[in-house]
């Protein structure tokens, strides 16, 4: 653990808590999961419309189709499950712009980070864990939207499901 805290502090303006950044894309991330099961719930609801109970047993209904994938995920809008996750991506490069303004607090540290004889460093101590934050951020719905996806083709039954799912995602990205 404070291995992790040091490489953490070594990525932040000197000084500065990392719990706040931490704090802030772990609550973010979890928030995310959490509308992501979105998903579950419009699947789920579809999958039980495909089937009815007939003399106390559960029959396909003939001709019945399940909807896209991408319609399931949901509108590229906020009711998307994955928009949580885009959001926080665009939240973390706010943390760049906090981390640039806390240099310039009380003694006024930018001045001697920009006189230090390796300058980069001052841009990677206020960019380096913002940018990692939302590229993690979206590999994390990346990763969401293949698992999703994965589960829609391996529970919906094989004729249920419309041809060309893999292509109507790309389509729509």
């Amino acid at each position: 653990m404070k291995k992790i805290r040091r490489f953490l502090e070594r990525l932040l303006p000197p000084g500065m808590d990392p719990k706040t950044l931490c704090g802030t894309f772990i609550t973010g991330a979890v928030i995310s999961v959490l509308a992501s099961l979105s998903f579950w719930l419009r699947y789920t609801i579809e999958i039980y419309e495909l089937y009815e109970t007939v003399g106390g047993k559960s029959q396909r209904i003939e001709g019945r189709m399940m909807p896209d994938f991408i319609r399931l995920l949901g509108d590229v809008s906020f009711e998307n499950s994955l928009a949580c996750f885009m959001i926080l991506a665009c939240i973390m490069p706010l943390f760049a712009i906090y981390h640039y303004l806390y240099h310039r607090q009380g003694a006024r540290s930018d001045y001697l980070m920009r006189r230090l004889p390796r300058r980069w460093v001052w841009h990677a101590r206020c960019l380096a864990l913002p940018l990692l934050a939302g590229a993690a951020a979206l590999v994390l719905g990346f990763t969401v939207l293949m698992l999703d996806f994965g589960m829609y083709m391996l529970f919906t039954p094989g004729d249920a499901i419309l041809p060309g799912q893999w292509m109507k995602i790309w389509s729509v990205l």
